[in-house]
């Protein structure tokens, strides 16, 4: 029952209805469920695209409907909200990010040698 409401909630964010969801679609849902009215804070630009790289699994630019239910069950499902997640997907990020950083420096220094 719950991949059937899912798979209408895809169905209703596919407005072109050629079975994936493209950015502009997905924006849709992101906005519905982060900033519900118009005294909620705007969702920025960067924000929306972080979701869209963790949903668009295997970066092709649209969204199939796998894909779709398995984030949106991460997503709204889980035990932790959307923005928790989105926290998270930041700090794991910026380690990833300093990590590389401090490996490219430190061989970058040994190569110099």
């Amino acid at each position: 029952v719950r991949i059937e409401k899912i798979f209408q909630e895809f169905n209703k964010l596919d407005d072109d209805g050629n079975g994936s969801l493209e950015f502009d679609e997905f924006e849709k849902l992101m906005i519905q469920h982060l900033s519900p009215n118009k005294d909620s804070p705007q969702v920025s630009k960067s924000v929306l695209q972080k979701f869209w790289i963790d949903v668009d699994a295997d970066g092709s630019g649209s969204v199939s409907f796998p894909e779709f239910a398995a984030w949106y069950l991460k997503f709204f499902h889980g035990d932790i909200s959307p923005m928790e997640h989105y926290y998270q997907m930041i700090g794991s990020g910026a380690r990833r990010a300093s990590m590389a950083h401090a490996l490219v420096g430190s061989s970058s220094k040994s190569g110099s040698r």
